[in-house]
């Protein structure tokens, strides 16, 4: 029912940003590792320049392909993308591979991609 499914969206809404959240806590500088001298002092800075990388080819990508493959990446598989959008499985299917092929290409032209080492 209606009721149901709103509830359920709500509640996995809400369990992505609690994660997504004690994420965040454990790239502020205070937590960091690097702060702990685990890991050398530009490697948040190179996550973080990974990051914005990553946004721009986002930013890149056909529109209609764009909100499926972010939400995506944020962990919303294709049947709740689907619902979400009021799209066919197919369609978002076709949308999400053809979107993740484009920010594959888009990374390789930055020179990010597999293999690809940061020193």
């Amino acid at each position: 029912s209606y009721v149901y499914q709103t509830a359920r969206a709500a509640a996995i809404d809400l369990i992505r940003r609690r994660r997504a959240r004690r994420d965040d806590q454990t790239d502020s500088f205070e937590s960091a590792p690097e702060v702990a001298g685990v890991e050398p002092a530009d490697r948040l800075l190179l996550s973080r320049e990974l990051g914005s990388e990553i946004e721009a080819a986002l930013g890149e990508l056909v529109e209609s392909r764009r909100p499926v493959v972010r939400m995506h990446l944020q962990g919303y598989d294709r049947t709740e993308i689907g619902q979400t959008m009021g799209w066919s499985e197919a369609k978002v299917r076709n949308l999400l591979y053809r979107g993740l092929e484009d920010l594959r290409d888009g990374l390789r032209r930055r020179g990010i991609g597999p293999g690809v080492t940061v020193e």
